[in-house]
């Protein structure tokens, strides 16, 4: 269980392809894999020679999304991904992101209701005084792990944890 009340398939659910623009695409060992467990994963092609399915972009470039994670919980999938730029340090802008759908191979929604295909995503953590572009992230437990970087270290790369709530409507919230 990643969540109380949710179930993590315990392996990627989704790549990124960094030089085709950092699309989410499904992945298509995964889909063969889960084919019985999850039959519309099945159906999303007739051959799997086909294009991936995407669920999450920004629409141009840099395109700066990845850092997939998938969870369900109470009948609702929940696409946790990092947004903007990585790996510049103090200079990062990083922020980890979420949307969800009722149906794994989405739409993903943000809170408002933007399509992740759009450049939707709820925000969930943002550079916060010395905590410097969040990202990286996965979910485990009721707890997020992320990496940043220190501002009161020089831009020192950092991982942490926080407690994952979920709020009344159902969307997580980072303690």
């Amino acid at each position: 269980m990643a969540v109380p009340g949710a179930r993590c398939l315990g392996r990627p659910f989704v790549a990124g392809a960094p030089q085709e623009g950092r699309h989410l695409v499904l992945d298509r060992a995964l889909e063969d894999e889960l084919g019985a467990e999850a039959p519309e994963l099945a159906q999303l092609r007739a051959d799997s020679t086909s294009e991936p399915l995407r669920i999450a972009d920004r629409g141009a470039p840099p395109n700066a999304i990845e850092a997939p994670y998938i969870v369900e919980r109470d009948g609702w999938f929940y696409l946790f991904i990092s947004l903007d730029s990585c790996c510049r340090g103090l200079d990062s802008t990083y922020k980890i992101a979420v949307g969800r759908s009722q149906q794994v191979t989405g739409p993903y929604l943000d809170r408002t209701g933007v399509p992740l295909l759009e450049g939707g995503g709820t925000v969930l953590l943002a550079t916060n005084g010395a905590e410097i572009g969040p990202g990286g992230q996965s979910v485990s437990n009721g707890y997020l792990a992320y990496h940043f970087y220190d501002g009161n270290a020089g831009g020192a790369f950092r991982l942490a944890i926080r407690k994952l709530d979920w709020d009344a409507a159902g969307w997580p919230v980072a303690r």
